[in-house]
Formats: C-alpha cells, structure tokens, sequence
C-alpha cells in the first residue's frame, strides 16, 4: 500500500500598497502652500515684534541725546 503524502497548500497573501500621493497634485501643492504661509506669518509677526522694540530703544535713546544736546549750555 503506497502512502499518500499530506501535501500543504501554499496560501498566498494579497499585498495592498498604500496609495501614495502624487507630490504635484493640488491637494498636496495648496497643503505646502498653506504651510508656508503660516511659517511667513509667524516670522513677520516675530520680526514686527523685534522691530517694534528696536524703534522704541532707539527714539529713547535719541531723545535722551537731544535732551542733552540742547541743555549743554545750562549748566
């Protein structure tokens, strides 16, 4: 009597890709966009906070020279 051998089926596994985006497509173009633009806005933000101290600093000190300046002769 000839033994039948068990044989095992192989099972093959579906392979899903993730869909990946196309870089030049609009979604991701206005998404870069978008990004950006937040990025300008916080650096003009921080910029005209900068600029907003320097001009105060300044014209004080500006101010106290031309104080001085013009009570030179009242001593």
């Amino acid at each position: 009597m000839v033994k039948a051998k068990a044989t095992k089926k192989t099972v093959t596994k579906k392979v899903t890709k993730k869909a990946t985006t196309n870089p030049w497509s609009g979604e991701v173009i206005a998404a870069n966009i978008q990004k950006n633009a937040e990025q300008i806005s916080k650096n003009i933000m921080k910029n005209a906070e900068t600029i907003g101290n320097n001009v105060a600093r300044n014209s004080k000190a500006v101010g106290d020279r031309m104080t001085a300046y013009l009570n030179r002769n009242n001593k």
